[in-house]
């Protein structure tokens, strides 16, 4: 990616070496100052969190938070920088981006910024590529949830699964596992005022697995172990909640 802007009469070319990133991945760049180098102190160039609801609307704090960032004073003609994102980093979703801004962080009017497309973990992606490819579950939403992904699916219409109205999957990754949260509404027949109803009753299943058991050799995925673990979860679901 590329990007051109000019502060205060000098111009700055802002590039990326890749387009798209996933969580624990590194954002390499360069950064180049045509003239003299900005001098005000307010001025910074770096990695941000982006509200774009507030970016849209042209409002300030519209940079959530800061990451990494140097002082536009101390750079050269001639920069490069590498951001390291965390495996915790947001991923882009339809409210939040990372983002690379250079200029006034308060001041939407005085900088120039570039959105990052920041993705899950490559190994998650393909997980949920499993998920939805072998049991139907197709993805609806994949979300920021505090320093967590929320992956919202919609159950198949099968037999099988036909007392699953909804599923969101709340994960979060650790340096030793992923953790699930398996947030489910599921159908039921209840009794009311002497009546059979139909009723909605939510369960929740908390499971972890290792990361160590996610790979099968190098870094393909153990196909096998994931699908059982995670047809074992949905067959739970049939069970009554304590």
């Amino acid at each position: 990616m590329r990007g051109t802007f000019f502060l205060e009469g000098t111009e700055l070319i802002l590039k990326t070496q890749e387009e798209v990133w996933c969580q624990g991945d590194i954002v390499n760049t360069s950064l180049e100052i045509k003239g003299e180098v900005i001098k005000r102190e307010d001025f910074f160039f770096g990695l941000y969190l982006c509200d774009l609801k507030k970016l849209k609307k042209k409002e300030e704090g519209f940079l959530k938070e800061k990451i990494i960032t140097h002082s536009l004073k101390e750079l050269k003609a001639n920069n490069e920088f590498s951001f390291p994102l965390s495996i915790k980093a947001p991923i882009t979703d339809t409210s939040l981006t990372p983002c690379l801004f250079v200029g006034n962080p308060k001041k939407i009017s005085e900088g120039g910024l570039l959105q990052l497309q920041v993705k899950p973990w490559k190994p998650i992606q393909e997980l949920l590529g499993l998920i939805e490819n072998f049991e139907r579950f197709k993805i609806k939403t994949i979300k920021n949830k505090k320093d967590q992904i929320s992956i919202a699916l919609i159950p198949p219409a099968s037999k099988e699964y036909g007392h699953i109205q909804s599923l969101t999957i709340v994960l979060n990754r650790t340096e030793e596992d992923l953790k699930f949260q398996f947030e489910f509404k599921i159908k039921k027949l209840g009794y009311e005022a002497g009546q059979v109803q139909s009723m909605i009753e939510k369960k929740v299943i908390k499971k972890s697995f290792p990361e160590k058991d996610l790979f099968f050799f190098g870094d393909s995925l153990n196909q096998d172990k994931i699908l059982a673990f995670f047809k074992e979860t949905l067959q739970e679901t049939k069970r009554p909640v304590p």
